[in-house]
């Protein structure tokens, strides 16, 4: 029996339990009560009040949230332990049809792995819509029956999509009274979405900047509502829902959703006849014009005319200079510099802040144009030095301006065609994505439009 237990790796209790057995036992769990460490302190509260499941949220911690019911109540949540546990149930129910075979009869290695993978957060590496998931790897030495089991279960597109939702998220619990039979809730919290990999174009406002807001909520409750609220520097200019799948190519599907875009706000609704499945919310925003954009490109046309008038009267600059007038020079050509000067202000939105930084270095590169002008003049350079410095200090000044007159054009055509459609309520449809989409696919605007548009002050 020694040498067995060393051979296979086994106890001797399990051995010993061979031996007295020709065929498996079976379950022997008596009729006790099984000691519950985690959930048995809160049965008290969940057998008194039912638990109901709300949405489906990212797991990180949530500012500003709020849960209310339809007269303004504040509502409870439960502890992340319960959601984790009720996360977890339903995994291994789903893992069980996998199977075709009960939840309680999955390997005890395979459900505890589960558990962990609910409860704790993904790697940092790991990204919801890309694999392989690094927190699915097994961190030890799995039996070989219990890894073909796990290798089927992973290759179950049903099994992983669940799997995949409570990797990076999970199940918002509230207890709800019982009476009435429906009830309206509402939850609200605050989420700041971050500029990932913007393009060049993006940075000089050529094109729409992109930002991407995880929406796991989508299609787990009986209607979902997504509000954006974008600072004073920043405007939306379009909100689009897709759907991420392992697909070649966007397809446009027919599940729609109602979009409202308003000053202040963008807003998508959508009702239970939308599958939960992996959505993102595609966001555009614009650099408000008549902030600082507008500023910086004054600043460098301003730079720009006074370089080019200076390059016609360059004569007349260099005999002003030599006749000690060089302080009133420099000082006609710094003023775009001190405008540029001011347009750093504290308070500023990071979002605002990082669109803006490339624009500020062009502004600030303009400035300085001006000042390497005057520097010029007062150092008495004549002639055809003179000309040649101040023809590239011109060139520079009107590539600068340029560039801030295409980025200002861009966005006033964009925010023109937005504040066609402010105050009024319309639908889209939900589009279907690749995992991982060449970039600037979805700069598209307000196309694939269906349905009868609202008007303002309809409920839709």
């Amino acid at each position: 029996m020694r040498q067995i237990c060393r051979d296979y790796g086994l106890s001797h209790h399990t051995v010993a339990k061979m031996l007295e057995n020709v065929e498996p036992p079976g379950y022997q769990q008596g009729q006790g009560e099984r000691p519950r460490p985690k959930l048995g302190p809160f049965l008290g509260v969940i057998d008194q009040i039912p638990l109901v499941p709300l949405a489906v949220l990212k797991k990180s911690l949530l500012a500003s949230f709020d849960l209310r019911d339809a007269s303004g109540a504040s509502l409870p949540v439960v502890p992340r332990e319960i959601d984790s546990f009720f996360a977890w149930s339903f995994l291994c129910a789903r893992a069980g049809n996998a199977l075709n075979q009960s939840a309680i009869s999955l390997p005890r290695i395979i459900r505890s792995h589960i558990k962990k993978i609910v409860s704790d957060f993904p790697d940092e590496d790991d990204e919801q819509f890309r694999t392989p998931v690094n927190t699915w790897d097994r961190k030890e030495v799995w039996p070989q029956t219990v890894t073909e089991i796990w290798d089927k279960l992973l290759a179950s597109d049903d099994f992983t999509g669940f799997l995949t939702d409570f990797t990076f998220n999970y199940i918002l619990l509230s207890q709800l009274a019982p009476q009435p039979a429906v009830q309206i809730v509402k939850f609200s919290h605050q989420q700041s979405p971050n500029l990932n990999r913007a393009s060049f174009s993006e940075l000089l406002s050529f094109s729409t900047p992109e930002f991407q807001i995880e929406a796991p909520s989508i299609g787990w409750g009986r209607s979902y509502h997504f509000q954006v609220e974008p600072s004073q520097e920043m405007t939306v200019t379009g909100i689009y829902l897709v759907r991420r799948k392992m697909i070649d190519e966007e397809v446009i599907t027919d599940d729609v959703y109602d979009v409202q875009i308003s000053n202040g706000f963008a807003q998508i609704h959508t009702t239970n006849s939308i599958k939960p499945a992996n959505y993102q919310v595609k966001l555009l925003m614009r650099i408000a014009i008549p902030g600082y954009l507008r500023s910086l490109w004054l600043s460098t046309v301003i730079a720009a005319l006074l370089l080019v008038f200076g390059e016609i009267y360059l004569h007349r600059l260099q005999t002003a200079a030599q006749s000690r007038a060089e302080a009133a020079v420099a000082l006609l050509l710094v003023a775009p510099s001190l405008i540029t000067a001011y347009l750093v202000r504290p308070g500023e939105h990071a979002i605002a802040s990082s669109l803006m930084r490339i624009l500020r270095y062009i502004g600030g590169i303009s400035g300085l144009l001006t000042y390497a002008a005057a520097a010029v003049l007062v150092l008495g350079y004549k002639n055809e030095s003179l000309r040649h410095i101040w023809i590239c200090l011109t060139d520079l000044a009107i590539f600068d301006a340029c560039i801030f007159t295409i980025g200002i054009n861009e966005t006033r055509r964009d925010i023109k065609s937005v504040g066609n459609l402010i105050g009024w309520t319309f639908q889209d449809n939900v589009i279907e994505v690749p995992i991982d989409p060449p970039r600037k696919q979805f700069f598209r605007f307000y196309k694939c439009r269906s349905g009868t548009e609202v008007q303002p002050g309809e409920s839709t």
